[in-house]
């Protein structure tokens, strides 16, 4: 069972990147894994299945989601590397916005890989 629930625990976190998975659509699969970590018997493989999920949780969010401001019906990313769809949010910062305008623009989630939005963030 734990053997298991570590392999579903890999698959579902590699699944979610390559088929951009929404924010939504995470949460449904992470509620799942949650009831199958919670069913192991020892607390040794709940921890160990819970630390992992933990950390690949953590990589997904530093290293291949960023953020993008939308401007003018534009998503613009503060990615180094280049997001499909998007453009470098460098155009925004040499058009001199307040910290309020900076503010005020929609933020979002978005798979480095893909460029689609995971989520919402304001």
């Amino acid at each position: 069972m734990f053997s298991h629930v570590m392999a579903t625990i890999l698959c579902d976190v590699v699944q979610s990147k390559e088929n951009s998975r929404t924010e939504s659509q995470w949460n449904l699969v992470q509620d799942s894994l949650v009831q199958q970590i919670n069913q192991l018997k020892l607390s040794r493989e709940r921890f160990a299945c819970t630390e992992m999920l933990n950390a690949l949780l953590h990589r997904r969010d530093v290293y291949e989601l960023t953020l993008c401001y939308k401007y003018d019906g534009e998503l613009y990313c503060v990615s180094k590397k280049p997001v499909q769809g998007t453009k470098f949010c460098g155009e925004l910062i040499d058009k001199g916005f307040t910290s309020a305008e900076w503010d005020s623009f929609p933020q979002y989630s978005v798979w480095v890989h893909s460029g689609k939005i995971f989520g919402t963030i304001k």
